[in-house]
């Protein structure tokens, strides 16, 4: 292995902090004090969303903490792991964008789980550019 780049570390600690708040994010909508606490439309999203798409935020963002976890101890499978987050952000997504169009929900709410797709795919890219340039093995 060769020397990764500052900014590799840079990168992978950003990419940590942003999967952690998903982390964090999703464990809150677990809670149902916490729940109960968010702005009506965001319990009627919660609350009525189904188990393959929960199950897909989940995978979504605790597969993206460990892919910047693995990133940062240098290990390839990152690239893997982060492509795992993207395929079940996807999934994620499709609810959402369901939401939107059947039920009214406002077009603004997309923007998150868009973000959210568009840093993972850049993180998966950066995973398999470090790999080449030997940063990662």
């Amino acid at each position: 292995m060769t020397k990764p780049h500052f900014t590799f570390w840079v990168l992978g600690a950003l990419a940590l902090v942003w999967n952690a708040m998903g982390c964090i994010n999703y464990i809150m909508q677990t809670n149902p004090d916490a729940v109960a606490q968010m702005p009506e439309l965001y319990q009627s999203v919660i609350t009525g969303r189904p188990a393959w798409a929960t199950a897909g935020f989940a995978l979504h963002v605790f597969a993206g903490a460990l892919a910047a976890i693995l990133l940062l101890v240098r290990r390839k499978i990152a690239a893997s792991v982060f492509f795992l987050s993207f395929v079940t952000g996807v999934i994620f997504f499709v609810f959402i964008l369901q939401s939107v169009l059947s039920n009214g929900l406002p077009t603004a709410i997309v923007g998150g789980p868009i973000l959210s797709l568009a840093v993972i795919l850049l993180m998966t890219w950066y995973a398999r550019m470090s790999a080449r340039r030997g940063w990662i093995s």
